[in-house]
């Protein structure tokens, strides 16, 4: 049986915060514009009309990176079939190893490090929660499928 783990909800979060840093830059845009057209003297209005500018640009320029980060985390998966483990991370490295390779399964589940470890016969993997979705229940898996036993570190 083959189990998919996807971060679908965390995508369609930063596709959100997308549309809120467009909408915001606009808005700051607009209301530079609207002091610009003003009938009040240059030298009172200047500073304003410049501020609400550097904002709006500011929150524009921010939407960019917004949409690399969900497209990054609309890509990111874990895939455990049968016999093998396929790891897709944000920064599109990807990572493979069947379960008889495995050797040891280690889950670091402290606040700062949320750390999975897994070392085979050629390598040693590690990835957190910041490149695998669900990475505690993938490290319980893999230690399952690879017939080895979870060790827990505490840090």
């Amino acid at each position: 049986m083959e189990i998919v783990y996807r971060r679908r909800g965390l995508s369609w979060l930063y596709y959100f915060f997308v549309v809120v840093f467009v909408l915001l830059g606009l808005l700051f845009l607009v209301v530079s514009l609207g002091r610009a057209a003003g009938e009040d003297p240059w030298s009172a209005k200047w500073m304003s009309v410049v501020g609400f500018a550097v904002a709006g640009l500011s929150w524009l320029m921010g939407a960019p990176q917004m949409w690399s980060r969900a497209k990054s985390y609309g890509r990111n998966e874990v895939r455990l079939d049968g016999s093998r483990f396929a790891l897709h991370t944000p920064a599109a490295h990807d990572l493979q190893f069947a379960f008889c390779d495995v050797r040891q399964v280690s889950w670091n589940g402290g606040l700062r490090s949320r750390l999975c470890t897994v070392e085979t016969g050629t390598a040693t993997y590690q990835f957190d929660t910041r490149a695998c979705p669900r990475a505690g229940h993938v490290a319980r898996l893999v230690a399952e499928r690879s017939g080895r036993n979870l060790q827990i570190e505490k840090s």
